[in-house]
């Protein structure tokens, strides 16, 4: 009779081994490839975030993407700027109501345009929002000219 547990030890790992360490390397070029996809996009990046944040003032805005905000198509090999987030309207009346308010949002521009386009109907989303949520009631008759 044969001892199971030497059989088992005896198992030659160096197929294995060789495995492990083609996936450790895959790993390895994996999150390198995305630092350097991180470290080329931060710049161009930040522009397209300040240039959303002017569109949206004085609105504020959460960032989902935390350093990650590019889309790579593999089938095409092309990549555009992809940010996730949400948006929550300023109060700007007088009062403040006990109301939590946002709007999620998701833009993929393909130009310029189509970014502003989308931050522009995003401001007016937030604006609305904001008035329908947080305008008081006085503020509503001085609007309509009912107190002076």
């Amino acid at each position: 009779m044969t001892n199971p547990i030497e059989e088992i030890r005896a198992i030659d790992l160096t197929n294995y081994q060789r495995a492990q360490q083609m996936k450790f390397d895959a790993r390895t070029a994996d999150q390198a490839a995305e630092k350097a996809l991180e470290d080329i996009s931060r710049k161009p990046a930040a522009a397209l975030l300040t240039r959303a944040k002017k569109i949206l003032d004085p609105h504020l805005i959460e960032w989902h993407h935390g350093s990650r905000c590019l889309l790579v198509n593999h089938a095409e090999q092309t990549v555009r700027p992809h940010f996730t987030g949400v948006i929550r309207p300023k109060n700007l009346g007088f009062y403040k109501r006990w109301a939590e308010v946002s709007i999620k949002f998701s833009i993929t521009g393909t130009d310029m345009e189509d970014f502003d386009t989308v931050c522009k109907g995003l401001k007016k989303a937030a604006d609305a929002l904001a008035d329908a949520m947080f305008e008081s009631e006085i503020l509503k008759y001085n609007k309509a000219g009912i107190i002076k």
